[in-house]
């Protein structure tokens, strides 16, 4: 099993001030299934996988580019996070795919 994936989500949970639930919401996966990728270094696979690392490089690039992250510190309300969350992803949204259903 590769950390490559691992790893990489976790320097992006510290340098953009990310928490579980952040990273869950940019994913669209589920809080658990995000948990497991950090903790447990389970890695994402098949399409669902491949979607997960074209979100990943985009999510290594905001973070990069400085404009979103990290998330201001003043953000603590769960509400607020989401909100901000749901900005950065429709700001962001050329770099991150829409899953698409299979035909």
């Amino acid at each position: 099993m590769s950390s490559n994936f691992r790893k990489r989500l976790d320097r992006c949970l510290h340098d953009g001030a990310m928490t579980v639930s952040d990273l869950a919401r940019w994913f669209e996966r589920p809080y658990g299934t995000v948990r497991k990728w950090l903790y447990e270094g389970t890695d994402p696979w098949g399409p669902a996988g491949l979607e997960a690392f074209r979100r990943l490089d985009a999510l290594e690039a905001a973070i990069r580019d400085r404009k979103h992250f990290p998330i201001p510190v003043k953000l603590s309300a769960p509400k607020d996070r989401i909100a901000y969350m749901q900005k950065v992803l429709h700001d962001v949204n050329g770099r991150v795919p829409r899953a698409r259903a299979a035909n």
